[in-house]
Parts: structure tokens; sequence; C-alpha cells
């Protein structure tokens, strides 16, 4: 089980949606939390992005300020995922 944090700035009713894909051929299994500025989770997804990927899709932001996209690996072997934010 692994964690990796990535932070980034964004402002309340901004929509983003974040993707995680796992790396061709690797069995990883990711999940991906939404942390909001006060510390609580505010989104959180398993697998909606299809094959084992996580997406958190046109989620509305209730709060201004910086903020981490938290990314678990729970079961598998392989090279590793990719995140993308993007704006929704």
């Amino acid at each position: 089980y692994t964690k990796d944090r990535w932070g980034f700035y964004a402002s309340a009713n901004d929509r983003i949606t974040i993707r995680l894909n796992r790396q061709a051929g690797s069995s990883l299994d990711p999940f991906v939390y939404l942390r909001a500025p006060s510390g609580r989770i505010e989104a959180l997804d398993d697998d909606a992005g299809g094959n084992l990927n996580s997406l958190i899709s046109n989620h509305r932001l209730a709060e201004t300020g910086g903020r981490s996209a938290l990314v678990t690996l729970c079961v598998g072997v392989g090279q590793g995922v990719a995140l993308e934010l993007l704006p929704a």
C-alpha cells in the first residue's frame, strides 16, 4: 500500500475532474481522495474510471484554498499511475 500526494490551489465553486490511470500492463488498483483546505475529504473514488482506474468527475469545490489529491495503491504490481487534474 503506497500513498502519494499532489497539491493545488482552487477557488470555491470551481469544477474539476481528477483522473487517475494505471499504466498499461499494470495490475495496480489506485484510489483517490480529494482533501479540502479545511482537511476534510470532499470527494473520493476507487473504480469509476473503468478498468480499475479512479475518476472524480465534474466535482464542484466547496472551499477556496490549497488542497490535495491523495492517491493510494492498495493491490497489484506495476510501474505506477498517472494523475490528471482538469478543469471540468
